[in-house]
């Protein structure tokens, strides 16, 4: 009976070394992965400016990023919805040896959009036209302008959104 409890003990022992061991080989493997980037260059914008996607995407220069944290970066950057298509890649800078340079190719897709809206029931008829671009001047600032008709009744509205102020994480509407 002792024996077989012993036994017991060493193969669960053998099991926690295992998995410790495991957990240690994944630790280093992505501390590993970890790359320096130096800068990033910014290819394929035609309307928004290059300054725009590098605060979207708000890496600095020589900070150590695993490969998870840049796929996540590049993930808010397609979340914008101003681009159809986001590529990156990591190149050997050739100016500073063992660091990175991440190239990051995008395809800008139309984001200035109409308002056409024209209803009518219950003797009431409404009218609605107007516009709005969430990439105004390429700053990624989105603005709008709206009229409104209802019966006899002109009213309209126009906003302008800055998701991102002076650089920072906070937003403001107006």
């Amino acid at each position: 009976m002792a024996t077989l409890e012993r036994a017991r003990i060493i193969i669960q022992m053998k099991q926690v070394l295992a998995a410790l061991l495991v957990l240690i080989s994944l630790h280093l493997s992505s501390a590993q992965a970890s790359q320096r980037v130096s800068g990033v260059e910014v290819s394929g914008n035609v309307r928004t400016k290059a300054e725009v996607v590098r605060r979207i995407l708000d890496i600095e220069a020589d900070r150590s990023l695993s490969h998870d944290e840049i796929a996540e970066k590049i993930a808010d950057l397609r979340n914008t919805g101003l681009f159809s298509d986001v590529r990156y890649q990591l190149l050997d800078d050739q100016l500073e040896p063992g660091k990175k340079r991440l190239l990051v190719d995008v395809r800008e897709r139309w984001t200035t959009i109409p308002i056409l809206k024209a209803s009518s029931g219950g003797g009431v008829r409404q009218l609605t036209f107007g516009v709005y671009d969430p990439n105004l001047f390429g700053r990624y600032v989105e603005t709008g302008l709206q009229m409104e008709r209802l019966e006899q009744t002109t009213s309209g509205v126009f906003w302008l959104k800055n998701p991102r102020v002076s650089d920072s994480r906070f937003g403001i509407e107006l």
